[in-house]
């Protein structure tokens, strides 16, 4: 199946699954049933769609797995104001209030590292924690020789992020731009919390570094807003094993997801790895295209 076959088909798998939610409207305290919008791209492991009913907007999420796990980790962020306001949660499904995102822009960098450090600094202590090399064998069934072959090569590294002494807190774990949203009132709102456990900081800290494509006075000023003195730490090893601990879980789940032809599509990914790993002595052999 090609990949706009793919998507249409994905798409429409999507739309039946809301739709189907959405015959159990009447538990959701709505005085009408709700209008499907738009769905947007699938997530981990759930299905989303932008709901409206009486004028008012929603988001429509519906679970495939870890429901349990995103819903405690969203009424936890809920009592930080760091998550959209939950409306219903019940039987694999999930409403929320649909955050109008304003976008991104530098002058937010500020904002986004005072919800991380809330999030961070707050209590909370679910029973399993985040287990990077557990994500990453699971990625690694289905890999080629390549891919095993750099997973061999990073390994040191990615080991010694996990060594690292920073005190570990409670994370999001996937903190890409289209889980980083800027709501009209200011503030930083996080979305898509299935991956939130405890975890080093670092991991979180270098998602926004990656993601935001964030430079190195930006990265210093970031990290400072997060934590006074913590941009000093951009000379320490921890600041690049933990960009290269993010990419290359995140290559993983893409090349597990969507096979080798990821890295043919996506060559500036696997290149910023190479250019990460070379800081750190590793020379990763270039893929085949």
């Amino acid at each position: 199946m090609c990949n706009g076959a793919l998507s249409f088909a994905l798409k429409t798998w999507q739309s039946r699954m809301l739709n189907s939610a959405l015959e159990y409207w009447q538990d959701w305290g709505f005085s009408s049933k709700p209008v499907l919008l738009k769905t947007f791209k699938q997530g981990q492991n759930h299905c989303t769609g932008l709901i409206e009913v009486a004028d008012k907007r929603f988001v429509l999420k519906v679970f495939q797995h870890s429901y349990k796990r995103t819903i405690n980790a969203e009424r936890w962020a809920n009592t930080l104001d760091l998550s959209p306001e939950i409306v219903y949660a019940a039987n694999n499904i999930q409403i929320l209030d649909y955050i109008d995102d304003q976008g991104f822009s530098e002058n937010k960098l500020s904002v986004l590292a005072d919800a991380i450090q809330s999030m961070h600094s707050a209590r909370y202590s679910p029973t399993t924690e985040f287990d990077l090399l557990g994500f990453a064998h699971e990625y690694l069934q289905t890999a080629d020789a390549s891919t095993l072959a750099w997973h061999q090569q990073l390994l040191p590294i990615l080991n010694e992020f996990l060594a690292d002494p920073t005190l570990w807190a409670f994370c999001h774990n996937d903190l890409v731009v289209e889980n980083c949203l800027f709501s009209p009132q200011g503030n930083a709102v996080i979305i898509d919390w299935e991956f939130a456990q405890p975890n080093n900081p670092w991991f979180d800290l270098a998602a926004v570094i990656l993601y935001f494509k964030l430079n190195k006075t930006q990265a210093k000023d970031f990290l400072d807003n997060y934590q006074t003195g913590w941009s000093n730490k951009i000379g320490e090893r921890i600041f690049i094993s933990s960009q290269i601990a993010v990419l290359w879980l995140d290559l993983l789940w893409n090349l597990k997801r969507h096979g080798v032809s990821y890295r043919a599509k996506n060559q500036s990914r696997f290149l910023e790895l190479m250019a990460l790993a070379e800081q750190r002595d590793i020379l990763l052999i270039p893929n085949p295209k």
